[in-house]
């Protein structure tokens, strides 16, 4: 009896762990909503932006696979449908960490889009750049990234697990452009 109720225990918390993984792409409309405090302004003295937020969920450890921050620039803006990027860090983990299905050969189209979870999505990505935390003079913590406004419109954050994990909660690419051309946009008015 006691066999099966833990059975029954295990096979409930595995499926109510993937009921709880989900994706959300932020913008300046869904922020508060989501928790998030994001912050959008133009670097003092020079020409760039700077973006900067909080989330206690981020684990900033060796040891214990949690959530990071990534700053991700690709070639051309990605369509909002498809800033989904845990697929593109859960790739490049697998393609990092395990063996490729035909070593000596190149991969077939086949094994390449079996082999590759997203890869539209990783031919479009030219960097990522994992951030560190920051602390402010009070010893609040933080996460910024400085952009020049030339790549603003192609660049994400992303925080989610940088491992492949079964389950990681709420993960979510925080879209730069939408909180730049609402700093234009409120500054416009100022102007």
């Amino acid at each position: 009896m006691v066999k099966l109720l833990f059975v029954t225990i295990l096979l409930c918390s595995f499926n109510l762990d993937a009921a709880w993984t989900r994706f959300e792409r932020i913008i300046p409309a869904n922020m508060k909503e989501k928790g998030l405090d994001i912050h959008f302004e133009k670097s003092k003295g020079i020409e760039n932006y700077r973006i900067w937020f909080n989330d206690e969920k981020i684990l900033v450890s060796k040891d214990i696979i949690g959530k990071s921050a990534w700053l991700v620039l690709s070639k051309e803006p990605i369509a909002p449908k498809n800033q989904d990027l845990r697929g593109f860090f859960d790739s490049y983990y697998i393609n990092q960490h395990f063996e490729k299905p035909n070593p000596r050969q190149e991969m077939t189209k086949a094994e390449e889009k079996e082999f590759l979870m997203f890869p539209k999505i990783s031919k479009q990505i030219v960097m990522t750049t994992k951030i560190s935390e920051e602390f402010d003079g009070s010893g609040s913590r933080f996460f910024e990234a400085v952009l020049d406004p030339s790549v603003i419109k192609r660049s994400y954050i992303y925080v989610g697990p940088s491992v492949a994990v079964a389950d990681g909660g709420l993960f979510y690419t925080i879209d730069i452009n939408s909180f730049y051309e609402e700093y234009r946009h409120a500054n416009k008015r100022r102007n």
